[in-house]
């Protein structure tokens, strides 16, 4: 049996090749001279062969390819005849060290956004460097990062030496450094953050990997419900404690009949997560 996709891809690369070359030739005897735009204008109509491909998502990135691979062509060529060059194209394998960056880029994206490459790029990439699915996913789990969030005002903090004291409000490391400085200095200090440093030192929300089994009626009724938590605290413990009790408060909203949960606090080597608005209440909310 002959494969209807193989047939397309063949339809196309043969549908682009002879027509070009036909036109080319066609235009070079009807204007009795070669030049670039002959070329041009056959290219332009020989291209018409990509529409032998049925699947608009395949076209748009067989179309997007030809294009890099024309830029380059084009980038090439000028390069020959000395009319410009980018900044480092002369070093000795600097070819290879964009080819480089320009595949961690791709890998980049494979792991850590696989839902904006296509799935086809993605099987191809499977293909080429096959990984088991346990340690892809185990790989993309653990580098991922958490939610970062955003609030009105960033945080701030005023120490006000008071004898032996000093009054702090606001974030607990901002204050903290607050008071140490006005200790040091016995002077009112207040240090406000401005938005990119603030963003920086916050934890994020928790990252958290749900697993769970659900028993319902024929009529859609739920009867009992099972879940496994795994909540990535990061390097230190800070408020994640919170989480399992937040959780477990939010699961009695519900009648689920029978209800069991395992929920586990794990450590990593990642910042240290923090609490912003419903915390674990978010999470489970979007996973149920």
């Amino acid at each position: 049996m002959v494969r209807e996709e193989a047939c397309r891809v063949g339809l196309l690369f043969g549908g682009f090749t002879g027509p070009y070359h036909a036109l080319r030739c066609l235009l070079r005897k009807l204007r009795k001279k070669e030049t670039p735009l002959n070329a041009i204008l056959a290219g332009s109509v020989a291209g018409l062969s990509i529409l032998a491909l049925d699947d608009s998502r395949r076209r748009r990135t067989l179309a997007l390819y030809l294009l890099a691979r024309l830029a380059q062509c084009a980038y090439n060529s000028a390069k020959s005849k000395n009319k410009f060059h980018l900044w480092g194209s002369h070093w000795r394998h600097g070819d290879s060290l964009l080819f480089a960056l320009a595949c961690a880029q791709v890998m980049y994206t494979f792991i850590m956004r696989p839902e904006s490459l296509p799935k086809s790029y993605q099987d191809f990439i499977q293909k080429t460097g096959p990984v088991a699915h346990p340690v892809y996913k185990a790989v993309m789990d653990s580098c991922r990062e958490s939610q970062y969030y955003l609030y009105m005002e960033t945080q701030t903090a005023l120490a006000i030496p008071d004898e032996d004291n000093c009054i702090g409000f606001r974030a607990m490391p901002v204050a903290t450094a607050c008071a140490v400085a006005a200790y040091k200095l016995q002077l009112p200090v207040r240090i406000y953050m401005n938005r990119k440093t603030d963003i920086i030192i916050g934890g994020g929300r928790h990252p958290m990997k749900i697993t769970y089994s659900v028993a319902f009626k024929s009529d859609g009724k739920i009867t009992a419900l099972h879940l496994d938590i795994l909540i990535k605290a990061g390097i230190f413990v800070d408020v994640s404690p919170i989480m399992p009790h937040h959780i477990v408060e939010t699961l009695k909203k519900y009648d689920w009949g029978a209800l069991s949960f395992d929920i586990k606090l794990c450590k990593t080597n990642h910042s240290s997560k923090s609490a912003m608005r419903a915390p674990g209440e978010v999470h489970l909310l979007l996973k149920l």
